[in-house]
């Protein structure tokens, strides 16, 4: 796969060699509502896929063994709870549950940022 459709259009980077620390970030511009990648890296494949729709955006991530990442899910709307499969973890400017395996980090303009280590990650923003 072309690296730059990975990188720009599904959001998909490496931050360090060998993919140890991977960066999700799903691009805000146009009319784009969707996009799919995978890469195939030393450590196993990563994996991102996202859908914007009127009144949620999905997300769903695979971090290879061994990888972290920081997970940028876009903030679309002013009022909006992010989920992580059925837990809610973001609603407004607090998280809303402790998670564990996932750590807020901050609010960045248009983006709220988690940190997460190695697994399968499905981030629901719903318009509140």
């Amino acid at each position: 796969m072309d690296a730059w459709f990975y990188r720009a259009i599904a959001g998909l980077k490496c931050r360090e060699p060998g993919w140890k620390k991977i960066v999700i970030k799903p691009p805000l511009f146009g009319d784009l509502r969707e996009a799919s990648a995978k890469v195939e890296t030393v450590r196993g494949e990563a994996r991102v896929s996202w859908r914007n729709e009127e009144t949620f955006f999905d997300l769903a991530v695979r971090i290879p063994v061994g990888s972290e990442a920081e997970i940028q899910v876009p903030l679309i709307w002013d009022e909006a709870t992010i989920k992580e499969g059925e837990r809610a973890i973001w609603r407004g400017e607090v998280t809303a549950e402790k998670p564990g395996e996932i750590s807020f980090l901050k609010r960045d303009d248009r983006y709220v940022i988690f940190a997460v280590g190695s697994g399968t990650y499905h981030f629901l923003t719903e318009k509140t």
